[in-house]
């Protein structure tokens, strides 16, 4: 019984340490390289009164254009209940930006004028963006409730249906 009572007592301080640390704040995840090469970044800027803002960064090669980085940021809100975390991000309101383009080929004798130079980085843009929102449109990961399992100063990770979905550090 003084076994199941200490238990109780562990688990139960576990949980008050997690509801009193601060989620505000940006954390990211780590860099991850998918099949093509193509690499990202996740930044969640948690701010009081329940915004959410979700930033993507992705760095990526292309054959013909050449490399380029591209941020999409996705607004949102969060209502945090103890380690319960209800997230829900708006795709249709993202906006996307390219960061820096590397161009190669004919692209790179293009970009030596800067009035073409601005034209194909708008329509790099364009096309971007229409790419990630309609990729979003499908499948939107980030409606609904994750569990905070754990949450430091400078750690958060989140799980859903009992499997870590992001492990964060906190950038500020």
């Amino acid at each position: 019984m003084k076994r199941q009572i200490t238990l109780l007592a562990l688990m139960f301080m576990a949980v008050m340490s997690i509801s009193a640390q601060s989620l505000e704040g940006t954390w990211k995840t780590a860099t991850e390289t998918d099949e093509d090469g193509d690499k990202s970044t996740f930044f969640f800027t948690f701010e009081q009164g329940g915004k959410l803002t979700w930033r993507i960064l992705m760095a990526a090669s292309d054959n013909e254009t050449g490399n380029f980085e591209m941020s999409m940021i996705i607004p949102g809100s969060y209502v945090r209940n103890g380690n319960r975390l209800t997230l829900k991000v708006i795709p249709k309101k993202a906006t996307c930006k390219v960061e820096h383009v590397e161009f190669i080929g004919e692209y790179k004798q293009l970009a030596k004028d800067p009035q073409m130079k601005a034209k194909v980085l708008d329509m790099l843009q364009d096309a971007m963006s229409k790419e990630m929102k309609k990729e979003f449109a499908k499948e939107n990961p980030f409606d609904g409730d994750v569990t905070i399992s754990k949450l430091t100063d400078t750690e958060l990770t989140l799980k859903e249906d009992d499997e870590d979905i992001f492990k964060l550090t906190r950038v500020k």
